[in-house]
């Protein structure tokens, strides 16, 4: 586990403490022989060692140490401490974890959010997995999604009146395992050969690392009646191992009938995501500046399907709740796209950092791993 900490001017206070001491409980919860190291970043990047340290007792009391010394000041520099903590050196036969937490916006080197994300996604070569945390409003909240999406991570987010302490011990304690790693799902025929043409849009489009107590939802969409058996393959406690499941399409009933309203809302969160991470911040200025992304047909695409799962299915989100208001046409497909286009446009690209945006990443966090609907 690799913890890094946000150490800048705007972490004085209570955050900091909490965050020394829920950095204490991560090293104290690892087991003897498991490695770990800590970076703390400002205006500059600092690490309590050259490369991941055994945890033992000596290694313990050093950290509570190094912990104890640091003091908040200077800048955020995110894509530093990203790129320190993707190169530390990875120990055969271990998982490598990045906890990666911070308060507030890049502002120090490197402060493109297009080119902080592809750092991560080019210069990983050991597979850390990148768990972000976002402490308070100020953060780029596409960032953090998609920094921890590309590593097989996951994103939280921390509210002014929550406690980090608290939220980083629950995420770390959600990591302990892991019991698949890895995993690649495959699609067979009846004839056990793969196919590419039995399912099409699987949501997620990747296996997660699976952890004690995890649960892996799939959900698609399948042609005909024949048989399906999906393939499962990856590292099973430190094991390369396969499953199988098999399906017999010809008994599906409409006791399922939950099943495709719940993979439309996952749809329609993954092309949201879409849009919000095209409307990146490229060099020093967004790239939503002036003229609307959405202007582009690439993107008024993504949000015609968007409407068109929406009315179909029945799926109302922060972006369509126009279409229950009384008076709505839904007849005016023109009309009701161009209202879409601007709630989308001015909810989910413009909006990067703040409450609002904080409360949509949520949102949309939620909907990708949706596992039931909400009937509220």
């Amino acid at each position: 586990v690799t913890l890094v900490i946000d150490r800048s001017g705007s972490m004085a206070g209570g955050n900091m403490d909490q965050v020394k001491k829920a950095a204490i409980q991560v090293i104290e919860g690892l087991e003897d022989g498991e490695a770990f190291n800590i970076i703390d970043y400002s205006s500059g990047v600092a690490l309590f060692a050259p490369k991941p340290v055994i945890r033992n007792q000596e290694t313990m009391l050093a950290a509570r140490a190094y912990l104890q010394s640091l003091r908040p000041n200077g800048g955020t520099n995110i894509h530093d401490a990203l790129v320190e903590a993707l190169r530390q050196e990875s120990r055969p036969g271990m998982l490598p974890l990045v906890l990666f937490l911070t308060d507030g916006l890049p502002t120090i080197g490197q402060t493109s959010e297009v080119a902080i994300r592809e750092a991560v996604a080019k210069g990983n070569p050991a597979g850390r997995r990148i768990f972000t945390f976002g402490v308070g409003a100020d953060v780029n909240v596409p960032l953090l999604d998609r920094v921890a999406e590309v590593s097989r991570g996951a994103p939280t987010y921390v509210l002014p009146n929550e406690d980090v302490e608290l939220k980083i011990a629950q995420v770390f304690r959600r990591l302990y395992g892991p019991v698949l790693a890895g995993g690649s799902l495959q699609t067979l025929d009846a004839s056990g050969k793969v196919t590419t043409v039995a399912v099409r849009e699987l949501i997620p489009g990747e296996v997660p690392d699976l952890f004690e107590g995890d649960q892996f939802v799939l959900l698609g969409q399948y042609r005909g009646d024949d048989p399906l058996t999906f393939r499962l393959q990856g590292t099973y406690l430190g094991q390369p191992r396969e499953f199988r499941f098999h399906f017999e399409l010809d008994s599906a009933t409409t006791r399922n009938a939950f099943v495709p309203r719940l993979w439309a809302s996952r749809r329609i969160a993954f092309l949201i995501d879409q849009i919000r991470q095209a409307g990146a911040f490229e060099g020093e200025r967004p790239a939503i500046a002036g003229e609307s992304l959405l202007n582009d047909p690439r993107y008024r695409e993504l949000v015609q399907e968007i409407l068109r799962l929406s009315t179909e299915f029945g799926i109302l989100s922060e972006y369509t709740s126009f279409l229950a208001t009384e008076g709505t046409d839904l007849s005016d497909w023109d009309k009701l796209n161009l209202i879409c286009n601007g709630e989308i446009d001015r909810r989910a690209v413009k909006n990067r950092w703040g409450t609002w945006a904080v409360a949509q990443g949520k949102n949309v966090v939620d909907a990708k791993t949706q596992t039931r609907l909400n009937l509220y």
